[in-house]
């Protein structure tokens, strides 16, 4: 599952995902705030390999 927040700046995205990684087991949170959209992107495809491998 991958679950994306969108919205404004000061809108409380990394607040909410910070909440929802303790709700869900073995998640990660990727933030373009700090991460290259490379970097994002492989990870969300490494993960996406693991679910499936």
């Amino acid at each position: 599952m991958i679950v994306w927040l969108h919205g404004t700046h000061g809108a409380g995205k990394t607040t909410t995902a910070a909440l929802l990684q303790k709700l869900l087991p073995n998640s990660r949170v990727l933030d373009a705030k700090t991460a290259s959209p490379e970097r994002v992107a492989q990870q969300v495809a490494d993960s996406v390999l693991r679910a499936y491998t």
